[in-house]
């Protein structure tokens, strides 16, 4: 929002000097041409060609300026990309066939303090959680209060500046990434959704899975209206899910996660927050149902949906401030 506060601020800004351009230019044309007047003489039908050529400078020179600038914005894509091929490291991904990682699903964070740059405030600040293998643990709290940095920590996308994270008492940082990444479901907020077919975006990160085995995932989902709509597991899908509600979106990639299977641990980011109650406790259901022993993660603003958890953990500006049964009242601080 500041960003483009900032751009239509200095569009505006260069749009002024330029209108102030383009009139010094007409006035400099009619005083040339009436000092020309009283000397020689002008050709009138000139003098009017050359004053509505010079009108249309602005626009001439707004698009001029406006492609420079955003071929400048397409240039940053650029340099990004050239960062990353030249000054971000390979995650490494060695040992990965060899090392096999099997845990029951029990994540504790001791003492876990995270900042994402070194001038910015801590995002999880001095965390201490204890979460039980098998456990449904829904974590609460108002935006920016560290919960989706809970899950950027436990992925090793943002290192921790301190504390430790332990999977069964084994430390994430011991585990190669790659290895650690599988044993995790992820249900993202913005679900990954490409232009291809119903069955190709469900079969996503999926191995060893048939046609009957996705068929039955779709219908225990309720994906029977969607197939209906777009012509079965074939049917295609727009770029991005333009033809899916936001709701479908979600849902197709908690399939992914079903079908899956091998997940320990299943991460929910705000993925029920578009579905009304009904369904949210019908998701809530299919996981408990299809990944009995995984332990469940779950971000939410669903307030209504609590009791479908065991543990119910209240975050506020990077800190816990309580974790107990969901039977307990959520405090003022969550609420407002």
């Amino acid at each position: 929002m500041r960003a483009q506060f900032s751009s239509i601020a200095a569009g505006q800004w260069l749009s002024i000097r330029l209108s102030i351009i383009a009139v010094s230019i007409v006035a400099a044309i009619a005083v040339s041409a009436v000092i020309q007047h009283q000397i020689t003489g002008v050709d009138s039908g000139l003098v009017a060609l050359a004053i509505t050529y010079a009108l249309s400078l602005t626009g001439l020179l707004n698009g001029l300026l406006g492609s420079f600038i955003e071929t400048e914005k397409e240039m940053v894509s650029v340099e990004r990309i050239e960062d990353y091929l030249t000054n971000v490291e390979m995650e490494d991904d060695r040992g990965e066939a060899e090392v096999a990682f099997d845990f029951a699903g029990r994540v504790q964070f001791d003492q876990v303090s995270l900042r994402y740059n070194s001038y910015l405030p801590l995002a999880l600040d001095n965390i201490n959680l204890s979460i039980n293998a098998g456990e449904k643990v829904a974590i609460v709290g108002r935006t920016g209060s560290g919960k989706s940095s809970l899950f950027q920590a436990l992925l090793r996308m943002i290192p921790i500046e301190s504390g430790k994270i332990t999977l069964d008492g084994v430390s994430i940082s011991s585990v190669p990434l790659p290895v650690l990444r599988r044993a995790f479901g992820v249900v993202p907020q913005h679900p990954f959704i490409f232009s291809g077919s119903l069955y190709e975006n469900l079969i996503v990160g999926c191995e060893h899975v048939d046609q009957s085995q996705v068929a039955n995932i779709a219908r225990v989902a309720h994906l029977d209206t969607l197939m209906t709509r777009i012509g079965g597991l074939d049917g295609q899908i727009d770029e991005g899910g333009k033809n899916l509600s936001f709701g479908e979106r979600q849902i197709i990639s908690i399939c992914r996660v079903l079908l899956a299977k091998c997940k320990q641990v299943v991460l929910i980011d705000e993925a029920t927050s578009h579905l009304d109650a009904a369904v949210h406790r019908r998701m809530m259901s299919l996981i408990s149902v299809h990944l009995p022993m995984a332990t469940v993660i779950c971000i939410t603003h669903v307030l209504h949906g609590l009791s479908d958890f065991d543990t119910v953990i209240e975050m506020a500006n990077g800190k816990v401030l309580r974790q107990g049964p969901p039977t307990e009242p959520i405090s003022h601080e969550i609420r407002s």
